[in-house]
């Protein structure tokens, strides 16, 4: 037997076109290396005219065909050339059974001789059976839906057309086991204990995906679809909302991926890139409202949005731009002007800055902003500028007894801070910076103008 299982990986895949199971010899060369010997093949797969040495003849002419038609010399296992080749696709099927006679296929010796020939398989080897075992296991099975190994059998023939024994699966369980996959098995069966993703984790990609504004509803749809199958086909059946999705709120610029795609590698390069960015006109679609060249830096998700953080040479500020509005994008010959050389980046981008001091995208320079809030106010405060912001409780005013007051000391683009304090106009009063405070008094002052207009 050890003679016999060193030959085995030069046959990438061995199919039985005169039957619906494979004959002997087929088993042999698929699965011998996991038989310590005769004995054990023999009762698995054994034929009752069929010895070891007729088998041993066998895999002797498959050498020889090898030899003389492919140059590929077995005995030579160890060397490089041999090793080469064995790994050209060589596809050996049309194996009769030899039932009535060994093979020899020079001399026709019997009626039964075998024909050894060279051609593409139409059903898929047994070889594939391991990997296949794996998918079966991806697709079908969870802690509530465990299988059994005739499952195994079952799914095998039916999705795949490979026959297989349920000693061999059983065999292929464990090989998965010892390769490091997380495979519980019990009375009731087995089943993929870990996944690269839980489902509920999967949970929340597909809710993200869904609340994800800038991304149109057919790609929503389409990244769904394949992160459900990251989990068993039962998963799928519990995400009830999938359907909904064109539901949602969602973005009808098309080109958001490929947006991506191309700023990605304008930053890779050291490029600017140019587009027209758009707005949306009275007709509820999006009109072009400017043309642009900057040099871009950062893609950042922010409020449901995805934004270009991208300096504009010739406004010579930062810009904010949403990857939803952007259309016609190409990368342009002109090299990128150097963050660093940009004052006020001198050190790079700032993360924190990023994401706790800009509410909203204002291309001012953030900085210091103290306000007086009401007590409800600390929780939206923290929650908008991060936990890294200083409070201190204050006394009442006047006709105020009963309630708690902070000082709140926050850094933020002051543009962005005159939105943030209207949204919580009734329990934020803006003390400092003084430009930063009469902003936003201007602004209330011709909202109540507004609202008095008879």
């Amino acid at each position: 037997m050890d003679e016999i299982s060193g030959y085995i990986n030069y046959y990438p895949a061995i199919h039985d076109d005169d039957s619906s199971y494979p004959d002997p010899i087929t088993q042999l060369l698929l699965g011998l290396e996991f038989y310590e010997d005769e004995k054990d093949f023999l009762e698995d797969y054994g034929d009752p005219q069929i010895s070891l040495k007729e088998l041993t003849r066998t895999i002797e002419a498959i050498k020889e065909e090898l030899k003389d038609h492919y140059g590929i010399n077995v005995d030579s296992a160890d060397s490089a050339e041999a090793r080469a080749k064995a790994q050209e696709p060589l596809i050996m099927s049309s194996i009769v059974r030899p039932r009535y006679g060994t093979i020899d296929r020079r001399q026709n010796a019997f009626a039964g001789t075998m024909e050894v020939s060279i051609m593409d398989a139409e059903l898929e080897p047994k070889k594939l059976a391991l990997i296949r075992t794996l998918q079966i296991l991806e697709k079908y099975s969870d802690f509530d839906h465990p299988l059994k190994q005739e499952d195994f059998v079952k799914l095998l023939e039916s999705d795949y057309g490979i026959v297989l024994e349920r000693k061999a699966v059983g065999r292929n369980l464990s090989l998965l086991k010892e390769a490091g996959f997380d495979i519980a098995s019990s009375r009731k069966g087995s089943y993929l204990a870990e996944r690269l993703f839980d489902d509920s984790e999967l949970h929340l990609l597909i809710d993200s995906v869904l609340a994800s504004r800038h991304i149109a509803a057919k790609h929503s749809l389409d990244l769904i679809d394949r992160l459900t199958t990251l989990s068993s086909r039962y998963f799928r059946k519990r995400i009830k909302y999938v359907s909904s999705v064109d539901q949602w709120e969602k973005s009808d610029n098309k080109n958001l991926f490929y947006n991506i795609e191309v700023i990605d590698e304008a930053i890779e390069s050291g490029n600017m890139v140019q587009y027209e960015y758009n707005k949306f006109g009275p007709d509820c679609k999006l009109h072009k409202s400017s043309f642009a060249r900057v040099s871009p830096y950062q893609l950042i998700l922010k409020n449901q949005r995805y934004y270009l953080m991208a300096f504009n040479a010739y406004w010579d500020h930062m810009v904010y731009h949403r990857l939803d509005r952007i259309t016609n994008i190409a990368i342009c010959d002109r090299p990128a002007i150097p963050l660093k050389s940009i004052p006020g980046y001198e050190r790079g981008l700032d993360f924190r800055d990023l994401t706790t001091a800009m509410p909203y995208f204002f291309s001012d320079k953030p900085e210091k902003i103290t306000f007086r809030a009401e007590d409800w106010v600390i929780d939206q405060a923290v929650d908008w500028f991060g936990k890294d912001i200083d409070v201190k409780e204050v006394e009442p005013a006047a006709g105020e007894a009963g309630q708690s007051f902070y000082e709140v000391t926050v850094r933020s683009s002051p543009g962005a801070m005159v939105y943030w304090a209207l949204q919580f106009a009734d329990g934020v009063e803006v003390l400092s910076p003084e430009s930063v405070r009469e902003r936003v008094k201007a602004v209330l002052e011709k909202a109540i103008g507004n609202y008095n207009k008879q």
